[in-house]
């Protein structure tokens, strides 16, 4: 039995797990369709959102027990998947060469996360949580890491964005993985300095509650029209409260 095959949460109207069959999987990449094509305005072809990664990933879902219809949805894979299949898929937007050999043998990477819109709130996004902490208990593994990504109408945004996590300290000390081509962007095309707060996806603000660190410069994914930062969290670096909470138990 492979360690997602126990992963089952309840709570509420809603149960986490991990994809079995083509139809549940198919109701997942519906979802990403919809989710980043449809609301978000990102260019995909076709009506499902599936890439050649897809394949190689172990798939979270999120389905409510009212309509049995997938509602939230995470990808993840370990370093060993990662080596057997494509690689990372991080690895297309960032050069890796610098990550101690250490922390990726030790990591999941995860991806593609997303709610329909009408069950965004707190009990399905930290079913998504509790089922990567899961996931990461089964494998026994300590990091993960993967594009977090920001919805940006102007390329401009990114220089408010950039300020707010490096006054934050969000910014890792040693690890840098710099943006590959063709996703870096010069800094003569953000047009003028912004100003006003700038508003961090749900679940990036929850990494960065977790003491998780931010290991890029942005990089620009055109067709999804966002800016992605490499972010890494090492669950030691976690408060005992927030790792009790994540792990459902205390730290060592």
């Amino acid at each position: 039995m492979r360690p997602k095959d126990s992963v089952l949460i309840e709570a509420g109207n809603y149960l986490a797990y991990f994809a079995k069959n083509a139809e549940e999987l198919a109701q997942a990449f519906r979802l990403r369709h919809l989710v980043f094509h449809t609301e978000l305005g990102a260019s995909i072809e076709g009506s499902i959102d599936k890439d050649s990664y897809d394949e190689g990933f172990d798939h979270l879902i999120v389905v409510s027990k009212l309509t049995n219809e997938v509602v939230g949805t995470y990808r993840m894979q370990t370093a060993d998947m990662a080596k057997s299949n494509k690689g990372f898929y991080t690895e297309n937007e960032f050069d890796l060469s610098n990550f101690p050999k250490d922390i990726i043998e030790s990591s999941v990477e995860v991806g593609r996360a997303c709610i329909h819109e009408d069950h965004r709130n707190r009990r399905v996004l930290f079913l998504l949580w509790q089922g990567l902490a899961a996931y990461m208990k089964s494998h026994n593994y300590r990091y993960f890491f993967g594009c977090s990504s920001v919805s940006v109408d102007k390329l401009e945004e990114a220089q408010k964005i950039n300020k707010l996590l490096k006054e934050n300290n969000y910014f890792h000390q040693d690890i840098k993985a710099p943006v590959k081509e063709p996703y870096t962007f010069q800094a003569k095309q953000l047009k003028k300095t912004c100003s006003g707060k700038v508003e961090l996806p749900v679940l990036l603000k929850i990494y960065l509650k977790y003491n998780a660190k931010v290991c890029s410069l942005p990089a620009y994914d055109k067709d999804f029209k966002s800016l992605d930062y490499l972010t890494l969290l090492d669950v030691q670096d976690m408060t005992d409260k927030h790792y009790t909470l994540f792990f459902n138990e205390n730290k060592n």
